[in-house]
Parts: structure tokens; sequence; C-alpha cells
């Protein structure tokens, strides 16, 4: 159990980094009405075994947009579905669960795996290469060199749409800027380019959920989306909130999570027209929330972001697999009843 010193550094922490969130579209793809340019979404999550408040297995997967579609088959894995990239791994937890601290209890772990991931497969590591497209060579950027994750003729095909641009998206913290010339122009890519999280962002105690923490920990774009309502701010889950939620008669449909401060905090989404259960999405980190709801929704072919399904199946089969004799596995926190992003009914997923 925290205790007051801690919860005391906690909450000086999650102030310190707060300042740092940014609730705006950065990336070109977002202001594409249909996101153009968005090509990889990563989904991130930790599932628990039920009795056991030390162990969990931190899941990150990476699929395709906007087919959600798979490069490679394992069959072993629940309706045969595959990820570009996957990584579970079994971590042991330190921190205790302390309602709107969740972050402090998790976020390290998937840091990790997103730190794995560029060091166990640098070909897969963002990229920024600079290409002479009349010699037809790739010179190594400060990331790592493209060969080896395009073939050179993709990666020159798209080159050629970005002759005369004076900008690229943004690299992490950085804007590269230059004159681009048909002879010499940066080609940009990332493994996956924002990440979808099973938690909460902005719509927090203190605005500052896993989603906002990972986000700028890591400084990608980050979506918080939760399967119940965070009563926060005087949002509580009452009659007129479920009047609200009845009015979302389609898929799509939405209505804004509006605080007694009079602040917009999230969004209630109807994600998939088989479940009346709505999903509650927040900014995270680098991105609108308009961009947020929208995203999740082309996320999603059941309740739940594919990214973010997928992340629980595999970390749920992953312990599984690693625990003998099997073990319940509960995709929630220590005690789902408090947990910020409860667990989802995958009975309509």
């Amino acid at each position: 159990m925290a205790g007051p010193a801690e919860r005391s550094r906690w909450e000086r922490e999650q102030a310190r980094l707060k300042a740092g969130v940014v609730e705006q579209d950065t990336e070109p793809w977002q202001k594409d009405p249909n996101f153009a340019g968005l090509e990889r979404v990563g989904g991130v999550d930790l599932s628990y075994i039920k009795g056991d408040d030390t162990r969990a297995c931190a899941s990150l997967v990476v699929l395709s947009y906007p087919a959600l579609e798979v490069t490679r088959v394992n069959p072993s894995l629940r309706g045969s579905v595959q990820v570009l990239y996957e990584d579970c791994r079994m971590v042991t937890l330190t921190a205790p669960y302390v309602a709107g601290f969740l972050a402090f209890r998790e976020v390290p772990f998937l840091v990790e795996a997103v730190q794995r991931l560029q060091q166990e497969q640098p070909r897969l590591r963002p990229q920024v290469c600079r290409v002479s497209l009349s010699q037809a060579e790739v010179s190594c950027g400060h990331r790592v060199l493209l060969e080896g994750v395009l073939p050179l003729e993709t990666a020159l095909d798209a080159l050629h749409g970005c002759v005369g641009a004076s900008t690229v998206p943004s690299l992490g913290s950085q804007s590269l800027i230059a004159p681009w010339s048909a002879q010499e122009v940066t080609f940009l890519l990332w493994l996956f380019q924002v990440l979808l999280v099973d938690g909460n962002g902005v719509l927090h105690h203190r605005g500052f959920g896993v989603a906002c923490h990972l986000g700028v920990l890591t400084d990608l774009p980050c979506v918080g989306v939760a399967k119940n309502l965070l009563q926060v701010d005087g949002l509580v889950r009452d009659e007129l909130h479920r009047e609200q939620i009845r009015s979302l008669q389609r898929s799509g449909d939405t209505f804004p999570l509006t605080g007694t401060s009079g602040r917009v905090l999230g969004m209630a989404l109807r994600s998939y027209h088989n479940s009346s259960k709505p999903l509650y999405v927040s900014v995270g980190h680098r991105v609108s929330l308009d961009t947020a709801v929208r995203l999740v929704g082309s996320c999603c072919r059941y309740r739940v972001p594919e990214p973010i399904r997928q992340a629980d199946i595999r970390s749920r089969e992953y312990i599984r697999k690693q625990l003998c004799p099997p073990l319940e596995v509960r995709p929630a926190g220590p005690e789902s009843s408090k947990k910020e992003a409860e667990l989802e009914d995958y009975s309509d997923a």
C-alpha cells in the first residue's frame, strides 16, 4: 500500500509530466479526413493473473492501417488474426494499485516494450533516410538505414510524392525542414505512428492518465480508450448518463463528456453496431479529441479497437502458455472494479 509520502511524490511527478501533454494534432496524417499517410497503429495492454498481484503480462502489438491486416499466420492464436509486430513479456509489479496512479504500476513496462522494439528490431525503428533519386542510393540517416525495411523501388515511388514539399512529419520531438528537390528528399517511416492505450488520458482525476503518461515519456501520439466511465469532475453513471448512452443508436454516434468544470474531458463513442456499451475516448498526447475519436472508430471491428483487442488476446494467450498449471487470466488490473479502464465483455468482441 502506498503511503502519503509516496502518493505525494506521484502527484508531483504527474504535475511535472502533465506540463508536457500536447492536446493537438501534430502529424500530417491526423489532419487528413481519411488519415492518408497513417500506415501502422500500435496497441498496448496488461493482463493480470487472478489472485496474483505481483505478476502480469505486458503486450505491445502493431497492426497495418487501414486494413488492420496481418502478415503471417499463427494458428494457435484465436481466429488466426496476425499483427506486424508483437511483444509479450511477463513482468513483476512493484508499485501497488492506487486509484488515480495506475500509470506508476503499468507504464514502466509499456515504455520498456517500446524500447525493446527499437533495440531488438533495429530495421523496424523509426527512420529518417536521405535518398538520392538520381543515383538511386540510400544513405544512412540519424536513425537507421532504410535498406531491408522496404524495397528501394517502393521507397522511391513514395518519395516522388514528396517532391516540392517544404516539411515532413515530425519524428519524436523534432521536425525536419529542408528544401526538397527531385534529386534529394527525405523518407520517413515509423513502425507505428500512434498508440491506442487501454486506459484513460486527460479523463482522469488530475488530467493525466495512463495514455498521457505513456505519451509524454515516449513522445508518441497516444489515445486513451476506456471501457467504463471514470467518475471525475462531476461525471457520474447516473440516469442522465444512461439516457445519453441510449441515444447512441448507430456505430460512430458520440456525446461529449463535459465535467462540472466546463471542460470536455473526452467522448463516449458507440464503436460497434452490435454493442450498446460505449467506449470512453480521451486525448493522451499529440492528438486532438476529434482525431482520437475518429481513429478509434476506424479501428473497431468489434467493440474494442483491434490494436488493443489483439494486445489483450495475445497477452492472455502468452500467460496461458508460459504458466503451468493453467491459471485464470484477468485482462483488467488487480481490482477490476477500481481500475481506470475496466474489463471488456468479450462476448460482444
